[in-house]
């Protein structure tokens, strides 16, 4: 709706064309108050207002027959109160013409890139109402070139200018002495543009925000003038005639009414959009307004207004009521016909109203009655909590007990089914705006409209659900099919959509159509249990929060824009999932099955989901997930992060492009793997049949387990760390790759100008035994580059050669590590073979090489079909070489570990070359001990071999088993592994008896013979199955009363024999002190009949162990001591004192005896002290 000048003109009661040129047009429009909302708008309040204009004649390439569509556009935002300025050119030239990339010379706007035609925005401002707003489009010449000014003025904000210049390329491929002729803007009411359908016309108008779309102003007063600039008064003049609508442009509005004044202005007003003539078309009589006021009941029910005297759903142009019923209507003198409706209502009628400009005022009361019988024959509007108890049919609007909204199952009235051009609808099946009660529809279908365009019907569909700031409405059981016309236009929107709503659910429904549902900065939003699955179906969320749970998605697309989704326990099927601008989506008990996924720049978790044959693309995102089982698919993950935990992947491809992917606790089956520029983490991973390529990448491979990897990397980083593995390939070019406390089993690995580390690994071959020991022969092969082996074992175990490997189809030493050039450093490794026919080698052909400290060990390594004629060996062609202090062991092996050399050891110093020397026995009982003496060392065992690692030398050995003959002789160690057999002969076996002399009975006794001991109380002792041969014997007394006479012997047993052996027993000291005597007093003491004396103060006597000792102590002369005789048994050491006095005094008699001793095994030992007075003398 606005003003439109078709270059046609009322003379004389006739319609006639005529045609306006002119270098300019202006359009203005003043906006007092204007409230736009139409919810299937990429933003309900918008609208533009739009001065479009034809440009005739316009010159590109030096050709004069050019015609293009010019639109300079106000977008303006009734709810955020903005205005941004945009324009658009469109080739009119032909019916397929479009606007190419050099048509346009030079352009000053911001443009947005779009096929076939040019846009660009201007700025944008914040305004409060009133305002007004003028655009302008200038047709000049700018360097002999066509050029369109977009100009604008903002009175209220004192903001004027220019926001695009277009210059056409005018002149190219010309003559310079081309002269471009001015184009001009024209109107023709006799004749089409170039298209063939679209006129020659300017207008200013009211339209949805772009695209075809349409929009619905629920109040508005404005006005607008249309003027071309007139070159003859050098002035704006109005145009000479107009419509109240325009015809080019594919936006439209509905809910305004227009009228003009005497000064050709457009006065725009909330009511009908009724088209018709203005000003140059119809009579003055036309001119002016005349009101129709009143009030409805109920407030939501629709008006609707026709031109006559009779009701037509084709003509009739609906009129927006205030929430509270009441309407002013400003419209065109004439007659009018109105009618009233609402679901659950009877219908009213109201005919044959007619008025004139400045007329009295038509006033009209309406109040529905209330019929179920009318069922749901209009859409259900409410715009607050009061409008829901109109349209609902029971409930009071709590959680307990809902709204049910009225039974839509019927044919919605087909007044309610106009569409624009673009097939956009002016009316929804049901619309809530601004509502918190809770309201629910139940069971029903999704009702359906005859629609009508252009005064046509075009058959039926069904018509949309739209809520706009909604809390609290659940559709519940519903099914919802249809074709969505704005949806096939790309729009946003679809059969169900949610603006700025929360707390909304949609349950058990069934969606039969290509754009089911759609959300808008809207939160808390629960589809559950519902299906789509109609091909090509399109579910958009942009900026909210929304879960999807036990639904069914197949064969169409789900978008996430800048919001969170989640979706749980659902089935997707054959759809396209995007997650864009900042989304975060959640995915979680999902089965997944042929589906695309792209996530950019967003934030995705993926949950315990089932996912097959199907692509997840992350773009400036990051991704993580868990448990999830994901088998023929694609991952591609671009300039993102991603981790991934648990779960499997089995038959995947995984392309990492300027990214970070991190795995762990995952199984890697048949996996591919891409890593460009990115960083690849496999922590505790299981890998099964999986390939990893790299571009400029870094691959972390830690704590792995499995079989089967295949890597190639150029100009990467590749890290294996605590992991054991089977078969792996490898390549790496101009990269770095290393492994750290490693365990891999068959290793094919090649390096070209690559730096490589190998440190505290374990790299071991595939015994041929397994079927895959041909497949993967083992070796590691490098040219150039550095190469570092630190603590590794490199171990070839059980590897016998085939016609394959002999004749040399490996372009490398098998089972080797290799060195063509580059600096390379092995210390502290081992390299070792067991078994087989292939050894573990270090082959070093040119290069700066460092090999200090290793070990080369061979063990069991057979001659024949070997590649070098040795074990595990250093084998030298070449280069700068340090090799010092290296080991080369040979145990029991034919090939022996070597040095080869056959080119210059630059450097060579203590290398140490071990042999095993081994000892075999024969003749020997099972577990029967033997040793060997080795140049005075001993070595015992109870097996059946002893085996030496020795320095080359002659060696000489004795070895001796108990009750078999010893052997003796001398070996020499040269260059190889020595076995010396043993064979044992068993000697003859006699007993050995031990007599004793000398004893008591009683006393215990033992022999030591050789290895044996025996004890026992009686004076004889055997030894039995001894072997003949020499022994030594020591005995003894155990009670240490007896001594042997002869400790210790030798004894040749050549047969049964005796050996006698004595002892003698201990003798003990008895001592006498006296006290109380004068120096050198004579003394005297009787013992068994002995007399002993001394003029010492001491008597000392030694008796044997066991002697009964009877004593008597004398008086001495002058001295007085008591007559005292004792007697005991001496076990051991005594001691009397005897103390004498002058007459008067009591003497004393002190005896103390200490003896230790064990006769028959009893302690005898004892200590006593006796103490003897004299009585007082009388």
């Amino acid at each position: 709706m606005g003003i439109g000048d078709f270059g046609i003109k009322n003379v004389s009661g006739v319609l006639t064309p005529y045609q306006l040129s002119t270098n300019s047009f202006e359009g203005t429009i003043s906006i007092s108050n204007l409230t736009a909302l139409y919810a299937l708008n990429e933003d309900p309040s918008n609208i533009t207002v739009q001065l479009n204009t034809v440009l005739n004649n316009a010159t590109l390439f030096g050709n004069s027959n050019y015609t293009f569509w010019t639109q300079n556009v106000l977008l303006y935002s009734s709810n955020h109160h903005t205005i941004t300025f945009e324009d658009n050119m469109w080739n009119f030239s032909s019916p397929k013409a479009i606007i190419t990339q050099n048509s346009i010379y030079s352009t000053t706007g911001h443009v947005i890139k779009y096929p076939g035609v040019h846009i660009a925005y201007g700025p944008t401002f914040a305004v409060k109402t009133p305002f007004t707003v003028h655009l302008y489009l200038n047709s000049t010449l700018i360097d002999n070139r066509n050029a369109v000014y977009f100009n604008y003025s903002v009175p209220q904000l004192s903001v004027h200018g220019t926001y695009d210049l277009v210059i056409l390329n005018s002149t190219y491929h010309t003559a310079s002495t081309f002269k471009t002729p001015q184009s001009n803007f024209l109107i023709s009411g006799s004749h089409l543009t170039p298209t063939n359908y679209l006129l020659y016309d300017a207008e200013i108008m009211i339209g949805g925000p772009g695209g075809g779309s349409t929009t619905t102003l629920y109040n508005v007063n404005a006005n607008m003038t249309l003027k071309y600039y007139n070159a003859t008064s050098s002035a704006y003049m109005n145009v000479p005639s107009a419509y109240d609508y325009g015809t080019d442009t594919g936006e439209t509005s509905s809910g305004e009414s227009i009228y003009w004044n005497s000064n050709d202005v457009a006065e725009i007003n909330t009511g009908p959009s009724i088209l018709e003539g203005m000003w140059g078309i119809q009579s003055a009589t036309k001119m002016g307004d005349m009101k129709i006021t009143g009030q409805i009941e109920p407030s939501n029910a629709f008006l609707f207004v026709n031109v006559g005297t009779k009701v037509n759903n084709l003509t009739a142009q609906w009129a927006p009521l205030q929430q509270n019923g009441k309407f002013m209507l400003t419209l065109t003198p004439g007659t009018y016909s109105l009618q009233v409706l609402l679901s659950n209502y009877a219908p009213a009628f109201e005919s044959n109203i007619s008025g004139k400009a400045n007329g009295p005022v038509k006033v009209i009361s309406v109040n529905l009655p209330f019929n179920t019988s009318y069922c749901g024959y209009t859409p259900l509007y409410a715009f607050n909590n009061n409008q829901l108890s109109n349209i609902a049919v029971q409930g009071n609007g709590t959680p307990m007990e809902p709204y049910i909204l009225a039974d839509q199952c019927c044919e919605v009235d087909p007044v309610f089914g106009q569409l624009n051009d673009f097939g956009f609808p002016v009316f929804m099946a049901v619309f809530l705006s601004g509502t918190t009660d809770y309201v629910s529809s139940v069971d029903s279908e999704q009702p359906c409209v005859e629609n009508s365009y252009n005064g046509s019907y075009v058959g039926f569909n069904s018509m949309p659900f739209a809520f706009y700031k909604v809390q609290n409405y659940s559709m519940i059981g519903m099914q919802v099919s249809g074709i969505f016309y704005p949806g096939e236009d790309g729009f946003i929107a679809g059969e169900i959509t949610f603006w700025d709503s929360s707390n909304d659910f949609i349950v058990q429904t069934s969606f039969d159509t290509k754009f089911p549902i759609t959300t808008v900065n809207s939160t808390d939003i629960t589809i559950s249990n519902s299906v789509s699955t109609l091909e090509y179906n399109n579910i958009y969320l942009y900026c909210g929060s929304v879960i999807l749970a036990s639904d069914i998605i197949c064969c169409g697309n789900l978008t996430e824009v800048n919001g969170t989704a989640d979706l749980v326990h659902s089935h997707l099927e054959d759809t396209i999932l995007l997650a864009c601008d900042g989304a975060s989506l959640n995915i979680r008990g999902t089965i997944v099955t042929h589906d695309d996924l792209l996530v950019v720049d967003s934030k995705i978790m993926s949950t315990d989901n089932l996912v097959s044959e199907s692509v997840y693309c992350y773009y400036l995102s990051s991704a993580s997930s868990m448990n999830n089982y994901q088998g023929s698919s694609k991952i591609i993950v671009y300039d993102s992060t991603s981790s991934d935990v648990g779960g499997e992947y089995i038959d995947m491809s995984l392309i990492v492009e300027n990214s970070m992917i991190s795995i762990s606790g995952k199984v890697l089956n048949s996996t591919y793997i891409c890593n460009i520029n990115s960083t690849v983490k496999l922590s505790s991973v299981k890998i099964y049949n999986t390939e990893l390529y790299s571009l400029n990448g870094l691959n972390n491979i830690e704590s792995a387990t499995g079989s089967y990897l295949l890597f190639a990397s150029e100009k990467s980083n590749t890290m294996i760390s605590s992991s054991q593995l089977f078969g792996v390939r490898g390549f790496s070019e101009y990269g770095n790759f290393s492994t750290t406390g490693s365990f891999i089993i068959g290793v094919e690995f090649e390096s070209i100008f690559s730096n490589n580390s190998f440190t505290n690994s374990i790299i071991q071959s595939i015994p041929t035994s397994v079927s895959e020991g041909y497949e993967f022969p083992t070796y590691l092969w490098t040219y150039d580059g550095t190469n570092v082996l630190s603590g590794d074992t490199f171990a070839v175990i059980n590897f016998q050669n085939d016609e394959e490997t002999i004749c040399c189809d490996y372009q490398v030493n098998l089972n080797s590590i290799t060195f063509m050039d580059g600096v390379n450093s092995v210390t502290g490794s081992t390299f070792y073979t067991s078994g087989g026919d292939s050894a573990a080698n270090l082959i070093v052909q040119y290069g700066i090489n460092n090999i200090q400290g290793n070990t080369f060990e061979s063990k069991h390594v057979e001659l024949l079909g070997n590649q070098y004629g040795a074990g595990s060996s250093l084998i030298v062609y070449g280069g700068d070489n340090v090799i010092g202090h290296n080991k080369f062991v040979s145990i029991n092996s034919p090939a022996s570990s070597s040095l080869i050399k056959y080119g210059d050891v630059s450097t060579q110093a203590s290398n140490q070359y071990l042999y095993s020397l081994n000892f075999t026995e024969s003749g020997l009982a099972n577990g029967t001990a033997w040793s060997v003496d080795v140049n005075g060392t001993t070595h015992t065992t109870t097996g059946s071999y002893i085996n030496l690692l020795v320095s080359p030398g002659t060696y000489s050995f004795k070895a001796t088993s108990y009750g078999y003959g010893s052997l003796s002789g001398s070996v020499d160690v040269v260059s190889s592994s020595v076995n010396e057999p043993l064979t044992f002969s068993k000697l003859p076996q006699y007993s050995v008896t031990f007599m004793s002399g000398g004893l008591p009975s009683g006393v215990n006794w033992t022999v030591t013979m050789d290895h044996m001991t025996m004890s026992g109380y009686t004076n004889m002792l055997t030894f039995t199955n001894i072997p003949m041969g020499t022994y030594t014997y020591t005995v003894a007394d155990s009670s240490s009363h007896y001594s042997p006479v002869v400790a210790s012997g030798t004894i040749d047993v050549t047969s049964n024999m005796t050996q006698t052996v004595s002892f003698m027993g201990i003798s003990y000291t008895v001592t006498f002190n006296e006290n109380g005597l004068a120096s050198g007093t004579n003394w005297t003491v009787t013992v068994n009949g002995h007399v002993y004396s001394s003029t010492q103060s001491s008597i000392s006597l030694t008796m044997p162990i066991g002697s009964n000792l009877t004593y008597r102590v004398g008086n001495e002369t002058g001295y007085i001591s008591s007559e005292r005789t004792g007697n005991f048994a001496v076990f051991g050491n005594y001691s009397v004192t005897v103390n004498y006095a002058k007459p008067g005094v009591s003497p004393t008699l002190t005896y103390v005896g200490i003896a230790v001793a064990a006769i028959a095994g009893l302690a005898v030992g004892a200590g006593v002290m006796l103490v003897l007075r004299k009585k007082t003398v009388p």
